[in-house]
C-alpha cells in the first residue's frame, strides 16, 4: 500500500495538472493583455472627449453640415453608433462587473427603460427612437468605464481626455482663431474646439475639478494636474462665461466641505450647518438685488430672454405633467 502510494506520488506533475506553459507563451500573453488594457484606456479617453462635444461638431457645423435634432448627421451619428458598439462588446467582456455596476445604479437603467417606453406617447416618434438608442448606447459606455475602472483611475481617464481638450481648444484659438474664437454675437470669445463658448466653458469646469480632485492622490505627477487645473481656469476666464465662473467658484467653495465629511461627527456638523445657514443667507441677499447683481455682472434681468421662457415652459408641462411629450421630442 505504501509502496503504490509512492509509486503514485512520484509520477510527473503533469498526470495532475496542465503541462507547464513556456515562458515565451507568458510572456506573449502578458504583452497582449497589457496591449489590450492600454486600447481600452486610449478608448475610454477617446468616448470621453467625444461625449463631450468636441471638435467634430465644431468642424461638421464649419462646413455648413446640418445639426439639426431632426434628421442628425451622418457622420456623428456613425461615429457614436461605433462607440456604442465598442461599448456593449466590452460590456459583454467585463459582463460580470458590469452586472454588478448595473445592480448598483438601477434608476439609471429604469431611466433608459423610461426614454424607449416614451416612442408610444411622443409627438415626434421616430425621433424619439433614434435618440433612444442613441442614449441606451451612451448609457453602454457609462456603464463599461464604470464597471472597469475605478474612482482614481476614472479621474485621470477625465482629466486626459479633457486636459486634451484644453490643450487643442488653445491651439485652435491661437492657431485657427477662425474655429476656436467667436465671430457672431459674442465675438473675440473663445470657444476653442467646441461650436460654442458656453460649451468649452461647461467643460473646461468639470476639467477644472477633475484635475483638483486627482491631485492629492498622485504621487508623482502633481505639478501636470496643478497645470491641467489653471489651463482651464484660463479656458473659463477667455470664454467670458459668466455663468460657467458662477458655477466654478461655487465648486471651489464647496470642494473643502467634502473633507469635512472624514472629521469627526461633533466637530463636522457643526461647520456644516454653519456653512449651510451661511450660504442660505448669502443666497437669500442675492435673491432680493437679483436685478442689480445680474446688471453688475453684465446680465438682463430676464438672463437673456430665459426667464419669459420658463413662465411659458410651465404651462406647457401642466398640460402633459405625468408623460411629457417623449424622449427629445419637445424642442421641435
Amino acid at each position: 500500500m505504501d509502496n503504490r502510494m509512492r509509486g503514485r506520488s512520484s509520477r510527473p506533475s503533469s498526470w495532475a495538472g496542465a503541462r507547464p506553459r513556456h515562458p515565451r507563451q507568458v510572456a506573449v500573453e502578458r504583452a497582449a493583455a497589457a496591449l489590450f488594457r492600454r486600447a481600452e484606456a486610449a478608448f475610454a479617453v477617446a468616448g470621453i472627449f467625444l461625449f463631450s462635444g468636441a471638435l467634430l461638431p465644431l468642424l461638421l457645423e464649419q462646413r455648413g453640415a446640418d445639426l439639426g435634432p431632426e434628421e442628425g448627421n451622418i457622420v456623428l451619428r456613425s461615429v457614436f453608433a461605433s462607440i456604442d458598439a465598442i461599448s456593449l462588446l466590452l460590456v459583454g467582456v467585463h459582463w460580470r462587473a458590469a452586472a454588478a455596476a448595473i445592480s448598483r445604479h438601477k434608476a439609471t437603467l429604469a431611466l433608459v427603460g423610461l426614454a424607449l417606453l416614451s416612442v408610444i406617447w411622443s409627438a415626434a416618434p421616430d425621433l424619439t427612437l433614434r435618440r433612444s438608442f442613441a442614449f441606451l448606447g451612451s448609457t453602454a459606455f457609462g456603464v463599461y468605464i464604470a464597471a472597469r475602472y475605478d474612482t482614481r483611475t476614472l479621474l485621470k481617464l477625465l482629466a486626459s481626455a479633457l486636459g486634451l481638450a484644453g490643450v487643442l481648444s488653445v491651439l485652435f484659438a491661437v492657431g485657427l482663431p477662425s474655429y476656436g474664437i467667436d465671430h457672431g454675437v459674442h465675438a473675440g470669445a473663445w470657444q476653442g474646439i467646441y461650436p460654442h463658448k458656453n460649451n468649452l466653458a461647461q467643460i473646461m469646469v468639470l476639467s477644472t475639478i477633475a484635475f483638483l480632485l486627482l491631485r492629492p492622490t498622485l504621487t508623482r505627477g502633481r505639478m501636470l494636474a496643478t497645470s491641467g487645473a489653471a489651463l482651464s481656469i484660463g479656458l473659463i476666464l477667455l470664454s467670458t462665461s459668466k455663468t460657467a465662473a458662477g458655477v466654478l467658484v461655487m465648486m471651489l467653495v464647496l470642494l473643502p466641505l467634502l473633507r469635512t465629511l472624514r472629521w469627526k461627527y461633533t466637530l463636522a456638523l457643526p461647520v456644516l450647518i454653519g456653512c449651510a445657514l451661511l450660504g442660505g443667507a448669502v443666497g437669500m441677499v442675492l435673491l432680493a438685488n437679483s436685478e442689480a447683481v445680474l446688471t453688475t455682472i453684465g446680465k438682463d434681468p430676464t438672463l437673456t430672454g430665459r426667464t419669459p421662457m420658463w413662465m411659458a415652459i410651465f404651462d406647457v408641462i401642466a398640460d402633459q405633467p405625468w408623460l411629457g411629450y417623449g424622449y427629445s421630442a419637445f424642442w421641435l
